[in-house]
Order: C-alpha cells, then sequence, then structure tokens
C-alpha cells in the first residue's frame, strides 16, 4: 500500500514597501485614528501642548492627561454656562445654546462615570459627537461625523428614492396634522392596514433612511410612527423661523454647514451650500413638515455638484 502526501502549495504573501490592503488604507485602525485626532487637536490649540512624546509609554500618559484636562475643563463649561443662559431667547444663537445646553446637561453624568476609567479614556474619542457634551468634541470626531453622514446618504440613495416615489405617486402627507382631534385620530386608525406597503412609515428600511438623510441615530427608526423624526421635524420649523426673522448674514461657513446638514442636505457641495439654504428659506422654509421632508428628498436623490455637471 502506498501513501501518497500531497503537498499543497502555501499561499504567498506579497509584501510591498509603502503600500497596503484597500481594507486597512480606507479605514484605519483604532490607535492610529485615535493619535490622528490628539495629534489634529493639539495642533489646532484645542488640546493643551505639554511637549515631546519621545516614547509609547510618555504618549499614552502625556495624550490621557491632555484629554482628562480638556473634558473635565469641558464639564465644568457647562455647568458654569447654566447661570449664564437666558431663559427667554431673543436671538436664534441664544435658543439654539439653551437646547445644546439641556442636552450637555443630560450627558454629563454618563460622561463622568466613563471619566472614572483612565484605561478607556483614550477611546472616548473614537464616540460620535451625539454621545457626548458639545463642549468635549474634538475637531476629528466632527469630521468623521460629516463624512458619516455624507456615506450613510449615499448609500440610502435607493431607498430615498422609492420614498420619494411613494410620496409623488400617492400625494400622502407622512406626518400626521397636529391640530385633529384624538376621536379623529382614532377613526381613522380603525381603518388603517398596518402591513399596507403604501403606508409611508411602514418599512423600516425607509425610516432608517430618513435618518440617515438628517445624521439621526438609527435606534430612532424603530418605533411606528418615528417620534425622533417628527422631533426633528419641528425643530427644524423652530430653526427655520429664527433663520428667516434674522437672515443669512451673521452665519459662518460652518454654521451655513450645519444648517444644511440638519435639514437632509448633506450632499450639496461647499460653493453651493449658502445658496441652496437660501433659497429653502424663500422657498420650504415656510412650510409643512411634509413640505420639508419632501423638499429633502427631491434634493437627495436629484442633486449632482458642479464638477458632476461640468463633465
Amino acid at each position: 500500500m502506498i501513501i501518497r502526501h500531497v503537498v499543497r502549495p502555501r499561499r504567498r504573501l506579497h509584501l510591498t514597501v509603502g503600500c497596503r490592503p484597500l481594507s486597512t488604507q480606507e479605514k484605519p485602525s483604532i490607535f492610529r485614528r485615535i493619535k490622528d485626532d490628539i495629534d489634529d487637536a493639539e495642533s489646532r490649540g484645542v488640546l493643551p501642548n505639554f511637549g515631546p512624546k519621545p516614547n509609547l509609554a510618555n504618549w499614552v500618559a502625556t495624550s490621557t492627561f491632555q484629554l482628562l484636562y480638556f473634558y473635565a475643563t469641558g464639564i465644568f463649561e457647562v455647568i458654569k454656562r447654566r447661570t449664564k443662559l437666558t431663559k427667554t431667547p431673543a436671538t436664534r444663537k441664544e435658543w439654539r445654546m439653551l437646547r445644546t445646553q439641556d442636552r450637555d446637561m443630560s450627558m454629563i453624568v454618563p460622561f463622568c462615570v466613563l471619566l472614572l476609567d483612565p484605561i478607556i479614556l483614550p477611546f472616548v474619542v473614537l464616540l460620535p459627537p451625539s454621545f457626548l457634551p458639545s463642549t468635549i468634541i474634538l475637531p476629528g470626531q466632527l469630521r468623521r461625523q460629516q463624512e458619516a453622514h455624507i456615506q450613510s446618504v449615499r448609500e440610502a440613495l435607493p431607498e430615498l428614492w422609492k420614498a420619494h416615489e411613494l410620496l409623488e405617486r400617492l400625494k400622502i402627507q407622512p406626518f400626521a396634522d397636529e391640530d385633529r382631534d384624538e376621536d379623529e385620530d382614532e377613526d381613522d386608525l380603525k381603518g388603517v392596514k398596518f402591513d399596507d406597503e403604501n403606508d409611508f412609515w411602514f418599512h423600516r428600511s425607509r425610516r432608517l433612511a430618513i435618518c440617515h438623510l438628517y445624521g439621526l441615530p438609527a435606534f430612532q427608526s424603530i418605533p411606528v410612527p418615528p417620534l425622533g423624526i417628527e422631533s426633528h421635524m419641528e425643530f427644524l420649523e423652530e430653526d427655520d423661523a429664527w433663520l428667516v426673522k434674522e437672515g443669512l448674514d451673521g452665519l459662518g461657513h460652518d454654521e451655513v454647514r450645519e444648517a444644511v446638514n440638519e435639514r437632509g442636505l448633506c450632499l450639496v457641495s461647499e460653493t453651493e451650500a449658502a445658496p441652496l439654504l437660501k433659497w429653502w428659506l424663500d422657498h420650504v422654509a415656510t412650510g409643512s413638515h411634509d413640505q420639508r421632508l419632501k423638499a429633502a428628498l427631491a434634493f437627495s436623490v436629484f442633486y449632482k455638484s458642479v464638477e458632476d455637471r461640468d463633465e
């Protein structure tokens, strides 16, 4: 009996200097992202500079102390700001600051619990800004949030297109009329088929796509109707009223970009952001929640940047 051993060729590992697989190029390691964010914040003066970091141990110790100082200062700023804010805002800036302050106060206690463990302190840099008080967010976190927002909207374009077609075909109003009586709503609910494919909010994939459109957390797409989206629409209604009243002259570049992102217009190029916001205030700002949603959907599925139109 002859036993033959079949020797399989080993898989060769091709190593090239200065070139990595696409997966690692597109998504840096966790520690690389932490280091890049800390170095970027230090170069901008957001984090204090405590001198050179010659080795890994020194870098970890110094960076941890930098973040601890930055986070503690941010928490004290939230507490100190609480006594200075007026409860009757006279400007859009004061109104938005009140909203931000209420949100920050609700996050202070959970965040202070994180500070008790210095080991996980550097990993706070990786958290989305929506999970952190506004005073302790690094520039790199904001940049990643905007990039993730744009990418999620692009990936959701097929579902957003279906939502746009459904609204145009059925001429329905996704948001209930707030002025209606509860008895009328109960009578209407008796005739509603909750498995109807034409029900705008029936499919969770559609609700999730609209959450991506507005940069809202994915968990807000779970309830039906999506209360998080309705709450965001109420915020946009008030914010639009302030912008119509005050105009756009006092807004900086970052504030204009923030405003278009909040309205589901994040795909717009930097040069077209201000004109688009002006168009929004002239044609959409005084409309209903349904008109805001339809405008955002139409823009997302049909928009092409100046560079794309020139090709």
